[in-house]
């Protein structure tokens, strides 16, 4: 039969940190996030998505040798986040919020084209749309959208006064706060 959530993640957290201090081997670790169905919990991706970012980071800053393990990740998790969406829904737990935006910021991270693509259309359609970026408040969505849209080395200096303006407009414009 099928574990229940709570077992399937003690067995990938028992496995991850018996291979954290050499008492099992990593790639045991590894070869667990690959019977993860689509459709698993999403405190089960979450782990999944926490094992899979350490890998990418075993390389730091060597491109070429992390390669693989991103293009690897980004295979694994992102046919997760096509089946979440980028808009969170009425009925969306709390969990499955947080992975949606840990999924941008993983996948754009990781240089996913399609989620980059996707957040650069929102990030320039703001200008004539404003529901086009996160609500005023939604401080983790907002960062997960700066992460992915200016990623380092990839900046658009010529768009900055724009948006400082477009910044400044939005701390002057009334939020109907009682003063």
């Amino acid at each position: 039969g099928k574990l229940a959530t709570v077992d399937q993640l003690g067995v990938m957290m028992d496995v991850s940190a018996l291979s954290a201090v050499g008492l099992q081997p990593v790639a045991d670790a590894l070869d667990l996030t690959t019977q993860v169905p689509l459709d698993a919990s999403p405190d089960v991706w979450q782990n999944v998505a926490n094992t899979l970012g350490g890998v990418a980071d075993v390389y730091g800053d060597d491109e070429k040798a992390a390669a693989p393990a991103k293009r690897y990740t980004i295979s694994r998790l992102s046919p997760v986040f096509k089946r979440l969406g980028w808009e969170n829904k009425p009925d969306d737990s709390s969990t499955t919020k947080q992975l949606r935006t840990r999924l941008i910021g993983q996948l754009s991270g990781l240089g996913d084209e399609a989620v980059l693509a996707e957040a650069r259309r929102r990030f320039e359609a703001s200008a004539t749309d404003p529901k086009a970026l996160p609500p005023v408040g939604e401080t983790n969505a907002a960062w997960a959208l700066y992460l992915r849209t200016w990623r380092p080395g990839k900046p658009k200096p010529d768009s900055w006064p724009a948006l400082y303006q477009q910044a400044v407009a939005a701390v002057r414009a009334p939020v109907g706060r009682s003063e």
